[in-house]
């Protein structure tokens, strides 16, 4: 009888806690009313890659928003000045009422600071909280991210059951191609005690299904990373809106990838060719797939570790680890480099100019890319 009274209780009030739910709306942006210093000058930030300083300055008429929030938000610490007076110092979000920030001026002039202050990563909007069952379009607002939706987490997972099928399904028909490229021994040992048909044949099809599987892997962790660490926010292929897109986004770098891996074999066809060492071009390029992909995975397991929750990781550490990704490639450089002294014969400099031109120049240029630095 108690049971059965508490499922009707339940029942009873199972409507009221779903329309109890509520949408973030978005009442006005106020980016385009963006200002900043430049010669002594206060200019509008018409496109942010204009943008020179560690300050941003706009204007809010309080009265147009009754009952309505500012919302900020940035990965970088801020401090927000309403009319040249210090309010708060926050970081990552910050929700404030416009009554809060009230003064005996209707306008108010909002100013907001920080050391390198990144005009693509922040936000500053008008929100209000709305009732699930509030119709936005009647009122000309905008619904966004309604009940706090999980895009990225849930590609997470997803993409991750994808990788784990992938390589379930190369172990179960290529065990051996499997073992091969995982051969941590042979994969650093300066000479290779046996020559090996993945070696012979860079473009048989089980060799293709790894560049496959690597450029996944890869494109993957890049995206993740990207995503977590809030590096480069002005490419919004790093920042999907949705489900689909994620995958869809994920597909697109995939395919960059393994373009730029097949211009990896160009480059090492032609130069080991001009070098006269056309002996050394397939072991080159399956070296570095394999050292690559080891390196890729032991990147994705630490990438499992802290997402998932087992320790807890910052945004700064996630940035660590994508410069890593880049770091990595100087290893792997330096074992072809000992590979190929044991298989060309030779003097040092004239395959140190080979490894320049195929190894050493394109991780200078990917290395001065990924950290953002201007040459």
């Amino acid at each position: 009888m108690k049971i059965s009274s508490l499922l009707i209780a339940f029942f009873c009030l199972l409507p009221s806690l779903c329309f109890s739910q509520q949408d973030t709306v978005v009442v006005k942006d106020f980016s385009n009313a963006w200002t900043f210093f430049n010669d002594g000058q206060n200019l509008p930030l018409v496109r942010k890659s204009d943008f020179k300083g560690n300050v941003i300055r706009f204007d809010v008429d309080v009265r147009d928003f009754d009952g309505a929030y500012l919302s900020i938000r940035s990965p970088q610490e801020i401090s927000l000045f309403v009319d040249g007076v210090l309010q708060r110092v926050t970081r990552k979000k910050l929700i404030v009422d416009f009554e809060e920030i009230k003064t005996g001026n209707n306008v108010v002039s909002l100013t907001i600071y920080a050391e390198g202050l990144n005009p693509y990563s922040l936000s500053t909007q008008a929100i209000k909280i709305l009732a699930a069952n509030y119709d936005p379009l009647k009122n000309e607002v905008v619904i966004v991210n309604p009940r706090a939706a999980r895009t990225f987490p849930n590609f997470f997972i997803v993409g991750l059951t994808i990788l784990a099928i992938y390589f379930a399904v190369m172990s179960n028909f290529y065990p051996r191609v499997v073992s091969e490229y995982y051969n941590f021994g042979r994969a650093i040992s300066a000479r290779e005690s046996d020559e090996n048909l993945l070696k012979s044949r860079p473009l048989n099809s089980t060799n293709i299904y790894v560049y496959i599987f690597f450029c996944l892997l890869l494109s993957f962790i890049i995206l993740s990373l990207a995503y977590l660490s809030n590096s480069f926010p002005e490419v919004s292929l790093f920042y999907p809106t949705s489900f689909v897109g994620a995958l869809w986004n994920w597909a697109e770098l995939t395919l960059m990838i393994l373009a730029l891996l097949a211009c990896k074999f160009a480059l090492i066809a032609y130069f080991s060719r001009l070098f006269a060492i056309p002996s050394f071009t397939n072991n080159h390029l399956f070296n570095f797939i394999r050292l690559s992909l080891m390196s890729a995975t032991a990147m994705l397991l630490i990438l499992f570790i802290f997402q998932l929750g087992f320790l807890d990781f910052s945004q700064s550490s996630f940035e660590k680890l994508l410069l890593y990704i880049l770091i990595s490639l100087a290893p792997i450089s330096f074992i072809i480099f000992l590979k190929l002294m044991n298989a060309a014969p030779f003097k040092n400099l004239h395959l140190f100019s080979y490894l320049c031109a195929t190894e050493l120049i394109p991780f200078v240029i990917i290395l001065s890319l990924g950290m953002n630095v201007s040459f």
